[in-house]
């Protein structure tokens, strides 16, 4: 066998294992690797000073926040604490819902990167969609009426001017005038951050495995909402702790898949971070590739 085989057996071997034969902890260790990875492949932009187009710069603080909602997410199988004792301890429980509630947080980070970055579009039109997703982000908090304090009317004031200017930018642009009359005007209104796309539309351009994410979004919506499904599971109980626990074990699995693909997503959008990439471990690229393929659908 050669070398590149010997890596691949034993990335595959390894990904086995995590997935069948560790607990949650020890699998929320083995995602934070590639949230690590991820992490220094952001930060390898500024560390070699690579000059890159102002609208390509938000593109970090949304993978920074796609890290954060992991980390948290993974954080919380260590188990929560509740105000109340059980046997002399503290009640330890596995706080499912809220793992759940995040999770769905985490995936529409990611479909939020990829529609701005990612998608198989020109530079033209993800210029104007994150033209369109800031306006509407700034219109929407530049209407807060609940401003009760010197420095954040200045702020508001500000942020007014910067509404207006990329209101001008938006009018100008030849995209937004191929749109009707009324998808303008609902543009304007600063309700539509992702033009016209549901987030079931997203998940479809983003190309995500239906195996793995087919109904994911809706069913974790009802955690989000509070429907019914979600109390009804809360009541049949089974959220006790234990550090040996796997319950939801596949949730690290989705979780470790989105990350895996946003990592090579990202250093195909900025090629300079492939020397970085490069730099890590044989066995680490290899599992990071395959976790990708298999996040994709016909990933093979």
């Amino acid at each position: 066998m050669t070398n590149n085989e010997i890596s691949k057996l034993q990335a595959l071997l390894k990904i086995t294992f995590d997935s069948e034969s560790t607990t949650n902890i020890q699998y929320g260790e083995v995602v934070l690797q590639k949230v690590n990875v991820l992490l220094e492949l952001i930060d390898s932009l500024a560390t070699e000073s690579v000059k890159i187009a102002g609208w390509k710069t938000w593109s970090e603080p949304i993978v920074f926040k796609f890290c954060y909602h992991t980390c948290s997410l993974i954080h919380l199988f260590n188990g929560t604490e509740l105000p109340v004792k059980f046997e002399g301890a503290f009640l330890k429980v596995l706080d499912e819902p809220s793992i759940i509630i995040i999770l769905r947080t985490i995936l529409e980070n990611y479909l939020t990167f990829h529609y701005l970055y990612i998608d198989n579009i020109s530079d033209e039109e993800k210029v104007f969609r994150l033209l369109v997703y800031r306006y509407s982000g700034l219109k929407q908090r530049s209407e807060f009426d609940i401003i009760n304090t010197s420095k954040a009317k200045e702020k508001q004031i500000k942020e007014g001017e910067q509404v207006q200017d990329l209101k001008d930018q938006i009018t100008q642009s030849n995209l937004f005038k191929s749109y009707s009359s009324k998808q303008r005007t609902e543009i304007l209104d600063g309700k539509k951050a992702r033009l016209f796309n549901s987030w079931a539309a997203l998940i479809k351009k983003s190309n995500l495995n239906t195996h793995f994410f087919k109904n994911l979004y809706g069913y974790k919506s009802n955690y989000s909402h509070s429907e019914f499904i979600s109390i009804m599971q809360i009541k049949d109980g089974g959220y006790r702790h234990s550090d040996a626990n796997t319950r939801s074990h596949h949730l690290l699995m989705i979780v470790q898949l989105l990350v895996c693909k946003t990592i090579i997503e990202l250093k195909a959008f900025f090629p300079t971070m492939e020397s970085k990439y490069s730099s890590f471990e044989q066995t680490m690229q290899t599992e990071i590739e395959y976790l990708h393929s298999l996040s994709i659908n016909d990933g093979f």
